[in-house]
């Protein structure tokens, strides 16, 4: 095989309970990753998931690795918090408040981009995405 590098991608539309706007909190799925060799990949599953609302943008670049990892590994299942917003597009610039509000709409767009450069195998069987109802 050559350097080039490979990636794959796919898009969850979370719509759940359409009429109301929510909130997205977390997000929890399971699966089996292995290398060309079989071997368990346990970090860096994913390279880049992008998370977008009618209004609002975030990414989050997941690393199990860090010590302040935003991504959380426990029993086979990993587990993460829905980025906080870091484009707000109603008013035009990225978030400046000190604390950036979270993601909320009527639906979520997930884009999960991963690394297949080196022939990895991914299954992904469950992708669960918690949100509670917006008081605004």
């Amino acid at each position: 095989m050559d350097n080039t590098e490979l990636f794959g991608k796919f898009e969850i539309i979370v719509n759940n309970a359409y009429p109301y706007t929510k909130v997205y909190d977390n997000v929890r799925f399971q699966g089996n990753f292995t290398d060309d060799k079989g071997a368990t990949i346990r970090d860096n599953v994913f390279k880049l998931i992008e998370f977008k609302t009618k209004h609002q943008s975030a990414t989050l670049k997941p690393d199990i690795t860090k010590k302040n990892a935003m991504l959380d590994y426990r029993e086979d299942t990993y587990r993460f918090a829905v980025p906080r917003a870091t484009y707000d597009n109603r008013r035009g610039v990225e978030s400046q408040l000190s604390l950036a509000p979270r993601l909320r709409g009527k639906w979520l767009s997930c884009t999960y981009t991963f690394d297949d450069t080196a022939g990895n195998k991914y299954e992904l069987p469950q992708i669960t995405t918690t949100f509670r109802k917006s008081l605004t």
